[in-house]
């Protein structure tokens, strides 16, 4: 019901949530609602704007929360169309005058106020759909987050997320690639790749049903690795070679009612070249980016956090780390919010951690969120500080 984020048939996508949340209700005894969601499309694009706006018709003033907003929102309408949803943003810097790079201009006297605003957008037809299926479900959809976003909020710590952090979520069809530098997010990507690009190898070289193939990625899955790996295709031909230097098996399987038998080495192969192709598109989004960044890369090399279930693939991490160049780990819980109640079921990695690792990241910023709604309890406290912060730009604005 859903390719690479688009949509091929509602009414089935409709009918698996139904029974998706029903079980869910079922097995929790929790009768929920209302959802949040994590998305990840080829629908999605990620954009920077730019914005500026006066802060006084004469002299200077003083920057407020108002004039921040203000500018943010000029920036977000000028980088946007009426069919985008804005679905996140992030002030990248501003700029007071000629104070330039400055993360947060609260305070600071100018004359102008510019922003460099980085904005990732779905289309509203697309997002309409979302809460149109939702909404026939029988609940009321809370809000959407993307999917990387929602795992970046898990595997990092907010309060020691500093320099450059690049995490890359291998999805089913589908590849997340995030750039972060100092906790913000400077690059989003999606690629349309992931791990069926290993299973539908499999099935077109080896003439086998889908399933058949998936099973046998799963069970006999694994990838040559070792010195002689570069970043060139005719090397990594030449390096299928070593199949002599290892005792092949032969795998048996069943077709029908007929078994068959397959080198294990010839299946080795097929995942070995797709995983490379994979592994060189990704090298190809993150290496012109940290350059940018970072020239200073070569002597500080970032670490590659990589999450999804082809990690587990023997010798799939090692080819990331040959053909990127940067050193790779698999990822896990390291938000604070998290920890202490994985901690309670001993449990911070492995395999369970990565097939839910996007719900986690929607739980701890649900948390993180509550948190912040619990500092003015109540609302009339709210109501007084917007008043007064408002009186003092009134009053900084004419006096």
């Amino acid at each position: 019901s859903l390719k690479q984020g688009h949509y091929q048939d509602v009414e089935a996508l409709t009918t698996c949530l139904t029974g998706l949340l029903k079980n869910l209700r079922l097995k929790s005894g929790i009768k929920f609602q209302s959802v949040y969601l994590s998305l990840v499309s080829q629908n999605i694009i990620a954009k920077r704007s730019q914005a500026v706006i006066a802060l006084a018709e004469r002299g200077n003033k003083s920057v407020t929360k108002t004039d921040i907003q203000r500018v943010n929102r000029q920036a977000q309408i000028l980088g946007s169309c009426l069919e985008d949803e804005i679905l996140y943003t992030e002030p990248l810097s501003y700029a007071v005058d000629t104070e330039q790079e400055v993360s947060n201009p609260l305070g600071l006297y100018g004359h102008q106020l510019k922003v460099d605003l980085y904005l990732i957008c779905a289309k509203v037809s697309y997002i309409n759909t979302i809460i149109e299926i939702i909404q026939r479900i029988g609940y009321k959809l809370n809000d959407i987050m993307l999917s990387g976003l929602a795992v970046s909020k898990a595997v990092f710590n907010p309060r020691e997320n500093t320099g450059l952090s690049i995490l890359c979520d291998i999805g089913k069809d589908i590849t997340q690639i995030l750039i972060l530098n100092n906790g913000k997010l400077v690059h989003y990507q999606t690629l349309g790749c992931g791990a069926d690009d290993l299973t539908v190898g499999l099935s077109r070289e080896l003439n086998l049903p889908y399933s058949l193939a998936e099973e046998i990625k799963v069970s006999y899955g694994l990838i040559y690795n070792d010195d002689a790996m570069s970043s060139t295709c005719s090397k990594i031909h030449r390096r299928e070679q070593v199949k002599s230097k290892i005792t092949d098996k032969e795998v048996i399987m069943k077709r029908g009612d007929s078994y068959s038998t397959i080198s294990q080495n010839l299946i080795t192969q097929i995942i070995t070249r797709q995983s490379y192709q994979i592994a060189q598109r990704i090298r190809d989004v993150i290496r012109p980016h940290l350059l940018a960044i970072s020239p200073s890369l070569i002597s500080d090399k970032p670490t590659l956090y990589v999450n999804g279930r082809t990690t587990g693939l023997d010798g799939f991490l090692e080819l990331l780390e040959i053909v990127i160049g940067l050193p790779v780990k698999i990822v896990k819980i390291g938000n604070p919010c998290l920890l202490a109640p994985l901690m309670r079921r001993y449990v911070s990695s492995g395999e369970s951690i990565l097939n839910y690792i996007a719900c986690l990241g929607m739980i701890a910023e649900v948390i993180e969120g509550s948190f912040e709604k619990k500092a003015f309890p109540h609302e009339f406290r709210n109501l007084f500080f917007s008043i007064l912060d408002k009186m003092k730009e009134i009053y900084q604005e004419y006096f």
